[in-house]
């Protein structure tokens, strides 16, 4: 099981592009980017209905708008082999709790 992203994780980190914002604004309104959501450190995400496995829980970027969470503290993570940009987006335990759609 591999429990962190890292130079494995098949991302390419743009580094050489990581400075310009207007490329960057770009990539987080794409629409094929996700963002994975880190309610106080810990990534959201998705059981199967036994709750034997879960993943990752992506949400596209009018999600992130919708639930008011500030996409310019977004932590861009890097492109897919697709080109589809990936963030990890930071908030609070009690902002994601409240979320809408929070108890899925």
């Amino acid at each position: 099981m591999r429990t962190t992203i890292g130079p494995t994780s098949g991302l390419d980190r743009l580094s050489e592009k990581r400075k310009d914002r207007e490329f960057m604004e770009g990539l987080m309104f794409g629409a094929s980017t996700r963002f994975f959501v880190l309610a106080g450190g810990k990534p959201i995400v998705v059981a199967d209905a036994e709750r034997k496995s879960t993943a990752i829980k992506w949400f596209s970027p009018k999600e992130i708008e919708a639930m008011g969470l500030a996409m310019n503290e977004a932590i861009f993570l890097g492109v897919d082999a697709g080109g589809a940009a990936r963030f990890a987006q930071p908030t609070s335990e009690h902002f994601a709790r409240n979320a809408p759609d929070a108890r899925q």
